[in-house]
């Protein structure tokens, strides 16, 4: 093979591979209940006010009663802002 042989079909091989995994997340997968802002403690803030610990919950609808696929758990903590680059 030559260098422009080879040159085409890396590209041509490069722009395939994107649009070939780009169609899995276009359509929402799976159902869910959310529920938004549950305030679950307080807290001090720079100004020295109490302000509200929030969270959003979201929960996959059950679409199999009998427990058989089971959908993964995910917690994803914020921690807030940096404080003296800690």
């Amino acid at each position: 093979m030559n260098r422009k042989s080879r040159l085409i079909l890396s590209i041509a091989f490069l722009s395939w591979l994107p649009a070939s995994q780009a169609q899995q997340w276009v359509s929402k997968t799976y159902a869910y209940d959310s529920i938004m802002n549950i305030t679950y403690g307080a807290a001090i803030d720079f100004n020295g006010a109490e302000t509200n610990l929030q969270l959003d919950l979201y929960n996959p609808v059950c679409d199999d009663p009998e427990g058989v696929s089971r959908k993964p758990l995910v917690i994803f903590i914020h921690g807030g802002g940096i404080l003296d680059w800690q």
